[in-house]
């Protein structure tokens, strides 16, 4: 069978954002040099410079500005023939998908896409537009003011649009690295190319971007619409990909609970480490205990659990230090733990690194304990780097953060900064125990969660799909 092409669309990752699926798509190509790769990379407006060294087999790279904006007034409302119909895609677009007809949703979807990719045309310049909105807003039971429901309509609505006015080059396979965004890019390449599209989920796109919505605090109809277009979309894309290929069993459980999915649309493929480059070392110990964390400084890793547990462990032995080591991704969260460090006494013994660099596999051999204090997670990398260097792991129960941990560390309830903290203790003051954990984790990884046997398993879904596509038998 000749090379094959594949079309990977990544949103704010790779390879001008630095982080976990960047790293995961990275590998991937990189891994796979018998696969042609071409990157189309939604990201958000302005310039962006790459942050990784393109491998010889990722051929091209196409980027997609993501944005919400279109201007609301025009010195003349356009109308013709071809804003007729192009109004009228989006209203039978939407009938189908509000009664789940994915069949003819995708056909829908197809056609808007060809319409959008040949021209832009203004939404709000287009007097059958106003007219469809307008229709869309006296339909409601007890609507809220015009101006809401126009902003609202707005914000779900036109990053969706701008989206479907960007060409997708041709390949033989679409890979979405989120069931969002990206996820809908690869499936509209795979429809109108009539090609198998995969989709990867890390984490989960509806699930996150509702606990955004929720701690954003989005009331009314904005909390509303945002939920019918997030859930819709997620579920058009489900229905319409080929596989769903997921990092842990947590992900594939909560998707065919919540949205009803088929469960053999998905496939559960962990994520993997080189064992040969992340392995048990020597490095300097200091004369004190060190347990730590790689992660970036965000309010969804819970530092603050972190540096709880860390008091109370403290004041039963004196002789532990702790440490992130990552950047900071939120100012204020990340000054609010300095506050919480200094009014419990921890100013000497709580330490913030800042970016990693290169120093990864000295940080997980320097560390007695790694601790990821997460209050959500897909299947995070951070866990199983730490178990192929041979350090015991202690991990929140979000997600597929668990999996992993059975035998090579414990797992404690997220927000619970008392357990975790005696956790930490039992394996500090327990020498033999430590020594279990690790030979447990550093084995576990080399035997079920290898670099190569995982690129591998994805090599095996190309060519499987590419053959079922084509018509060809399975070997």
């Amino acid at each position: 069978m000749r090379d094959l092409r594949v079309c990977m669309v990544t949103e704010g990752t790779y390879p001008y954002f630095v982080g976990g699926v960047s790293s995961w798509v990275h590998r991937l190509i990189t891994q796979l040099k018998h696969i042609k790769f071409d990157i189309l990379a939604i990201i958000p407006p302005g310039e962006l410079k790459e942050k990784y060294q393109p491998p010889p087999n990722l051929e091209n790279i196409y980027k997609i500005p993501i944005t919400d904006e279109q201007k609301f007034t025009q010195p003349r409302l356009k109308t013709g023939e071809y804003y007729d119909k192009y109004i009228r895609t989006v209203k039978w677009l939407h009938q189908y998908l509000n009664e789940e007809d994915f069949n003819n949703a995708s056909e829908y979807v197809v056609k808007l896409y060809t319409q959008l990719e040949n021209d832009k045309p203004r939404f709000w310049a287009s007097k059958v537009g106003w007219e469809y909105l307008k229709e869309q807003y006296y339909k409601r039971e007890d609507p809220p003011s015009m101006i809401e429901w126009i902003l609202a309509w707005k914000d779900t609505h036109i990053p969706l649009l701008n989206l479907l006015a960007n060409s997708i080059p041709e390949a033989d396979i679409y890979h979405g690295t989120n069931s969002g965004y990206a996820g809908f890019l690869a499936v509209i390449g795979g429809l109108k190319y009539n090609k198998p599209v995969v989709i990867t989920d890390h984490g989960i796109f509806l699930r996150e971007r509702l606990m955004e919505l929720t701690k954003a605090k989005v009331k009314g109809l904005a909390e509303e619409m945002w939920l019918d277009v997030l859930t819709g979309l997620s579920r058009f894309i489900y229905m319409n990909c080929t596989l769903v290929t997921s990092v842990c069993n947590y992900n594939v459980n909560w998707v065919t609970e919540k949205l009803r999915i088929p469960k053999d649309k998905f496939k559960v493929i962990y994520n993997g480490v080189d064992p040969e480059r992340l392995k048990p070392v020597e490095v300097p110990k200091p004369p004190y205990k060190v347990v730590g964390s790689i992660s970036r400084i965000h309010p969804i890793k819970d530092i603050k659990m972190f540096i709880k547990a860390a008091e109370i462990v403290s004041k039963k032995d004196g002789n532990v230090k702790f440490f992130v080591v990552g950047p900071v991704d939120d100012q204020k969260y990340y000054k609010e733990c300095l506050n919480l460090i200094k009014k419990l006494g921890l100013t000497e013994n709580f330490i913030f690194t800042g970016s990693r660099g290169e120093d990864i596999l000295y940080w997980y051999n320097l560390f007695d304990i790694f601790v990821l204090t997460s209050i959500s997670e897909g299947f995070p990398m951070s866990t199983i780097e730490a178990m192929a260097c041979g350090t015991p792991v202690i991990v929140t129960d979000v997600g597929g953060a668990a999996e992993p941990v059975e035998g090579c560390g414990y797992v404690v309830p997220s927000g619970d900064a008392e357990q975790l903290a005696e956790r930490i203790l039992e394996i500090i003051q327990n020498k033999e125990l430590a020594e279990k954990l690790s030979e447990n984790a550093r084995r576990k990884v080399v035997e079920q969660f290898s670099l190569p046997k995982i690129m591998e398993e994805y090599s095996k879904v190309y060519q499987q799909i590419s053959k079922q596509s084509a018509g060809l038998p399975e070997e």
